[in-house]
């Protein structure tokens, strides 16, 4: 990437941000709740998923939608540990 002239960036500080900036701390808390709306839709169509027998495939993509919702946790939180068995936590 390349700029037309010095650019200069500046890390802010969270907590103090958010403290003294409450368009901020409502731009977060209303980004943390669709994301968790999001996840609790995709784990409502996974449990339905599993209930009527979709196709691995089926399941594993509404899995790779939760984790990119909740990515904020880590990579691989969902599932770590987890092999199919018919049951995606196991």
């Amino acid at each position: 990437m390349c700029t037309i002239e010095t650019s200069e960036f500046h890390v802010a500080d969270a907590a103090t941000l958010l403290g003294q900036d409450p368009a901020a701390l409502l731009y977060v808390t209303m980004m943390l709740a669709r994301r968790l709306d999001g996840a609790n839709q995709a784990f409502l169509k996974l449990k339905n998923q599993l209930a009527v027998g979709e196709p691995p495939g089926l399941i594993d993509a509404t899995l790779d939608k939760i984790e990119g919702l909740l990515s904020a946790i880590g990579t691989g939180y969902i599932r770590a540990g987890a092999g199919y068995s018919g049951y995606p936590f196991s």
